[in-house]
């Protein structure tokens, strides 16, 4: 029927979606929920890891399993999203995801294989004026974050626009917010933080239960009204409420700046940092210097040079230009700005002028030069170390590598000379710090790109086009690809023995209609090998081969040159309803074969014209284009229809009440067999089967404890998640399910998705520890062996999990109106979102509703329906 709840109040056929009183954006607070934009997650394969600053706590830079660096070239496939801001940080690599951070406040994951963005995270609008002197702006997060892979976190550390520096911890699958700690300008001594001459531009550090965050002064050396800046390391524990740890450099502008930030002795636990020249040099006692710390950033003891105030404190050249490498725990580098180098015993830093190499006291101090004698701004940010050399940047010098003896703890100088057994190479050239990897030294620089040049030799491996990085940019490895922040994207290289790559990871076809054929989608298989690759054959596979159509095909039976390309086409025919998963396999000759390329689809009515929005008196209501259905059951004035459930075909169903009672629409056939609770309002979702019809109708409903409850021809579904409360939200069936196999998921309120009849586990959903979780639903391009699809809360979010995509453009309220989502089944992906007052709301790539039964300020809708997709409801309460 019509729906009879006019009687009651009035239905207003609207246009495009309701505004109800400001929703927010995606990005705005909401209790409990994740904060921020997640879009385009894509499958996610995990290949090395980089997760601090220079690989390590020693920050040597140093990559030991990487393959050996050949065939360089620009990444296949790889996608350089742009990001909302300048990047200086060096990415780091954990399972899969490229993580960058950005001037605007904003954490990237970066899908390692496609350079998609996995998740994003706004923080807070960054500080873009107040300081008194600097060369960087905005000041969101500068410094270089770190992972904690054990606890599945990345910490940063932000400047917010209120002048409070904060340190986050995300979590790396999703993005939410774990733990927040703000750094008060109280810290320290009298006086305290002043934030208008301190910065945060050293990389984080991760190790003893703390994130080290060091400060230095901004560029220009500028006091506040005669107050100097100092150098700070401070301690935020990672349980995020013991106190903070925090140690203060005893003279003014001793400041720490460089950009390689804090280094932890994982054998000692012990922290070392670098500091600039102090302001002014007399009377100071720890400038130009290596600090040595306990975890607790207690007890310092420092090494300083013999002529630290001479040559180093008073022309402003200051040691504390780079950080220190960690040769071995009995070994330890250091350079600084006046171009001399010194190896150190880290165990007993020896004070002033304790070096053990050069000339060890008691001779007489001589500089070993490192820089072609440069004593001007010789070397920043840091070095690297593959032994038997250590590598640095010579500003408008080139690269250098020195040998270094770890024996007889000595290294070969670079004077005017710079001779063998060292080498140097592109001379006038100014590079960003160097990594090694794969047996090649790898460096940016501003405009020239990236270089390689042999490690042993300084043989040049390989240089990209030109492009731009910002000062001191430092590049990272994981998996034999080196990653390269280029102001506001992120590059990517790959190197090794030549691989063969597929591009997309994976084709979705959405929904297309029953015997009827897609757009063809094309894939493209990279030989990224150095020599030529014989393909054999590119053919569809898996069981749902025969719902696919192979067109044009370039790569069967040719020979593919070396760095060349072949495509295949491939569209889809379903022949049915539901969803049939598929595969393209190449056979070739080279390593990895046979590869495959997934391939999803869903045989499916474009639902966007067979939507219906139930109310709780149980009046169905047709959205824009949908035709009227008939429904044998209203109860006036009692709220407890719960949910709607459609065929296939969108031509009939069934609705159920809240005791589980269910009810003709349409051209359904009076069913029994269902579970029912007489006189208790427990039921909460009716979803019929991927094959059913209104001659075979098949379904489950769901119980708020969790119970999945068969009728018609539908199997049992075996186990599933129960409580002894009534907290299941909604359930939803994989659209490849058969009467033999069914797997599906229940959504519990607290965002939990829960898999039974051997659905793929989910990790990444969202979770939010409260009653808030209204509904979930599946991506077309859902199967048994991909879970992909998204949950809504109650305050509007949309939420992706699995493989989905993630999506910002959707309705946001700030109290508990969202009531359903229902995926669109057509030709892209997305879905919309039923609020409470009937309004209808698209999200991703779905179309606007043009019309929709609408109650203002009166929260009765209770169900969204189209053809293979369909809400429940909880309780009214």
């Amino acid at each position: 029927m019509v729906s009879r709840l006019a009687k009651a109040a009035a239905i207003l056929l609207l246009a495009g979606a309701v505004n109800l009183g400001a929703p927010q954006t995606a990005g705005s607070a909401a209790k409990g929920l994740l904060t921020g934009t997640r879009p385009a997650a894509a499958v996610v394969s995990s290949s090395g890891a980089w997760t601090t600053y220079h690989h390590d706590n020693a920050h040597t830079g140093y990559d030991s399993t990487a393959p050996t660096a050949s065939a360089v070239a620009a990444t296949p496939g790889w996608t350089e999203t742009t990001l909302d801001g300048q990047v200086y940080a060096e990415p780091l690599v954990y399972n899969g995801n490229v993580y960058t951070a950005t001037l605007n406040n904003t954490v990237y994951a970066l899908n390692q294989t496609t350079g998609m963005t996995t998740w994003s995270n706004h923080l807070g609008a960054p500080q873009t004026t107040g300081w008194i002197c600097g060369n960087v702006a905005p000041m969101g997060i500068l410094g270089t974050p770190v992972i904690d892979a054990a606890a599945g976190r990345i910490y940063v550390a932000t400047f917010f626009s209120d002048d409070l520096y904060r340190v986050y911890g995300l979590s790396v699958t999703t993005g939410a917010i774990l733990m927040t700690t703000i750094i008060p300008a109280s810290i320290g001594r009298p006086g305290g933080f002043d934030w208008k001459i301190q910065q945060q531009r050293g990389a984080l550090a991760l190790a003893n239960g703390y994130v080290y965050v060091p400060f230095g002064g901004r560029a220009g050396d500028c006091f506040d009204a005669g107050t100097p800046y100092y150098g700070w390391v401070v301690g935020v524990p990672t349980d995020g409420v013991s106190a903070l740890k925090v140690f203060q450099t005893p003279s003014g502008a001793e400041s720490v700046w460089a950009p390689g930030g804090v280094v932890v002795d994982d054998t000692s636990s012990n922290v070392f940092f670098p500091t600039g020249n102090a302001i002014p040099c007399p009377g100071s006692t720890l400038s130009d210097a290596v600090a040595r710390v306990t975890a607790t950033l207690t007890m310092p003891t420092f090494f300083e040079p013999n002529d630290w105030q001479s040559n180093w404190c008073g022309p402003d050249s200051d040691l504390g230009s780079s950080s220190p490498l960690l040769i071995s725990p009995n070994l330890m580098f250091m350079a600084g700005k006046r171009g001399g180098g010194f190896l150190l015993d880290p165990t007993n830093l020896g004070g002033v002028d304790g070096q053990l190499f050069p000339t060890p006291k008691p001779a007489t101090y001589a500089q070993a030069e490192v820089c072609f004698g440069n004593h001007s701004a010789a070397t920043y940010g840091s070095f690297a170390y593959a032994a038997p050399y250590l590598y640095l940047e010579c500003e408008g010098r080139g690269l250098v590598a020195l040998q270094v003896d770890t024996a007889a703890k000595t290294f070969v100088p670079c004077a005017s000379s710079c001779p063998a057994p060292n080498w140097h190479v592109l001379t006038g050239t100014t590079f960003g710090p160097p990594i090694v990897a794969g047996g090649a030294v790898w460096a940016a620089t501003d405009g020239g790109g990236l270089y390689a040049f042999n490690a042993s030799t300084g043989a040049q491996i390989f240089h990209s086009a030109g492009f731009g990085i910002n000062r001191f940019v430092t590049p990272a490895e994981a998996g034999g690809q080196v990653f390269v922040p280029s102001h506001t994207v992120i590059k990517s290289f790959s190197f090794g023995p030549g691989t063969v790559s597929l591009t997309p990871a994976s084709l979705d076809f959405n929904g297309q209609a029953p015997n009827t054929t897609s757009a063809a989608q094309t894939v493209t298989l990279h030989n990224n090998q150095p020599v030529a690759l014989t393909v054999t054959s590119a053919a569809l596979s898996g069981a749902n081969a025969g719902k696919y159509l192979k067109g044009t095909d370039t790569c069967s039976g040719q020979t593919i040159a070396a760095s060349g390309t072949c495509t295949v086409q491939v569209s889809f025919k379903p022949i049915g309803f539901g969803g049939f998963p598929a595969g393209l396999t190449f056979t070739h000759g080279g390593s990895g074969s046979p590869q495959t390329v997934p391939l999803s689809g869903l045989g499916a009515i474009d639902n966007q014209a067979h939507l219906y929005t139930l109310d709780g008196y149980g009046g169905l209501h047709s959205d824009s284009a949908a035709p009227a259905l008939a429904s044998t059951s209203y109860w006036p004035g009692w709220n407890i229809a719960r949910s709607v459930a459609l065929f296939p075909d969108g031509l009939g169903g069934y609705l159920m009440d809240g005791y589980g009672g269910l009810h003709v629409v349409g051209n359904a056939t009076p069913i029994g067999g269902f579970a029912y609770w007489g006189g208790w309002d427990i039921a909460r979702q009716v979803v019929l089967a991927p094959w059913s019809s209104s001659a075979s109708p098949a379904g489950w409903t769901l119980d708020g404890y969790g119970g999945v409850d068969p009728f018609g021809g539908a199997p049992d579904v075996g186990a599933t998640a129960r409580w002894n409360w009534d907290i299941a939200r909604s359930l939803v069936i994989l659209p490849d399910s058969t009467p033999t196999s069914v797997a599906g998921y229940t959504l519990d309120g607290y965002g939990g998705v829960h898999g039974f009849g051997g659905a793929p586990p989910v990790t990444n959903n969202s979770y939010f520890g409260w009653d808030i979780a209204r509904g979930i639903t599946l991506s077309p391009a859902a199967s048994k062996s991909n879970p992909a699809g998204w949950t809504v809360d109650g305050y509007g979010g949309v939420h992706p999990f699995g493989t989905a995509p993630a999506y910002s453009n959707y309705a946001r309220w700030g109290w508990d109106i969202a009531r359903g989502i229902v995926t669109w089944t057509g030709s892209g992906t997305g879905g919309w979102v039923l609020e409470g007052f009937g309004g209808i709301h698209a999200f991703g790539g779905a179309p606007n509703i043009t019309a929709f039964a609408y109650w203002p300020n009166w929260d009765i809708a209770t169900s969204l329906a189209g053809a293979n997709f369909g809400t429940g409801s909880r309780a009214k309460t």
